[in-house]
Formats: C-alpha cells, sequence, structure tokens
C-alpha cells in the first residue's frame, strides 16, 4: 500500500505539469491503478480498511512520506545535505549559495585547464 500511495500522490500531483505534448490536468490515476492491477473501488475498499486502523495508516503515510523524499533526493542531491527543519527561504538561499560555489569550481578546474594547455 505503500508503493501504492506513493504513486497516486506522484500522479495526483503531476496534474500541474506539463508533459511532453505540453498539456495539463491529465489524471494519471488510470494509470496508477493499471500498474498495480486496482480498480477506484478496490482502492477504496482498502482506504476505508487502513483507516480504520489509524495507527497503521499513520505508519504508513511515514512511509510513503520517506519514500517522496528519497524520490525528491534522487533528482536534487543538494536537498539532502540541508536540514529538513529550516523554513523553505533558507533552504533556497542554502541551495543557491551551494551551486555558486559548484559553479565556481568548475570555472576555476575549466581555468586551470586552460593553463595548462597554454603550458604545452
Amino acid at each position: 500500500m505503500v508503493e501504492l500511495w506513493t504513486a497516486i500522490l506522484i500522479a495526483d500531483n503531476a496534474k500541474t505539469v506539463k508533459n511532453g505534448k505540453s498539456q495539463k490536468k491529465i489524471n494519471y490515476l488510470p494509470f496508477v491503478y493499471q500498474k498495480y492491477k486496482i480498480d477506484s473501488t478496490r482502492f477504496m475498499e482498502s482506504n476505508i480498511y487502513y483507516t480504520s486502523r489509524i495507527e497503521e495508516y499513520e505508519k504508513m503515510f511515514q512511509q510513503v512520506e520517506l519514500k517522496l523524499r528519497k524520490i525528491k533526493e534522487s533528482y536534487d542531491p543538494m536537498s539532502a545535505d540541508i536540514d529538513p527543519t529550516l523554513p523553505i527561504w533558507k533552504k533556497d538561499s542554502i541551495r543557491r549559495s551551494n551551486r555558486e560555489k559548484r559553479k565556481n569550481q568548475e570555472i576555476q578546474s575549466i581555468k586551470e585547464l586552460n593553463v595548462e594547455e597554454l603550458k604545452k
């Protein structure tokens, strides 16, 4: 159910992102149901079951949150280095600063390569 909820949350949030054909507001949930070989009725029945066991449901969503964080970190490796308790504006400034450092390091290494080539 953790995998299913993770896919559902990703699919639901993907509605706001343009796809390859520049289309928005596409319902990706049928693809999730198809992948997990269920239908919306079966999903709702499972969801009712878990909501009646709130402690299990809470643990499950903690696992979903952790899984989503790991997915996000795989796309943004710099987010792994940042304290999740910081406010958003601080996280953004840290990311910007880290990006600038990396950019400057890359520029420096290119300059060093150019100097080495000139010496030859």
